[in-house]
Order: structure tokens, then sequence, then C-alpha cells
């Protein structure tokens, strides 16, 4: 997927938090915006990874799946 094909989102956000994120951004020189969008995607591969092992262990009934 292109850049231009991103969709475009405003957001309000902490002082105190815009600045951790951009002081992380500089330090692995990517922009914030590469930043935020590194963080979300681990945070919800982290989600995944989660779900798949609350299902693998023995006697859990699988989640229901929500409909977006």
């Amino acid at each position: 997927m292109q850049v231009r094909e991103w969709a475009i989102y405003r957001v309000r956000i902490r002082p105190d938090l815009l600045q951790k994120i951009k002081d992380d951004a500089a330090s692995g020189y990517r922009s914030v915006t590469s930043e935020l969008t590194m963080i979300l995607e681990k945070y919800f591969a982290q989600q995944e990874q989660a779900k798949k092992t609350e299902e693998a262990k023995p006697g859990s009934t699988p989640s229901p799946v929500s409909q977006q």
C-alpha cells in the first residue's frame, strides 16, 4: 500500500505522551507517523498472539469474533 493511500486521522494526545513518541521516533530515525504505526502494529500483533494463546489452552472456549 502506498503512503498516499493511507487514511488521514487527527487525534488529540497529551503533550507529555506526544513528546515521548517524538523522542522515540527521533532515536529510531523515524517520523512520528512511522513511530505511531509501529506502536499500533506491535500492539495489535500482541493482542492477536494473546488471543491465540488463550484459545490454545486446554479446556478454553474460543471467544466470539466480532463483525466489523
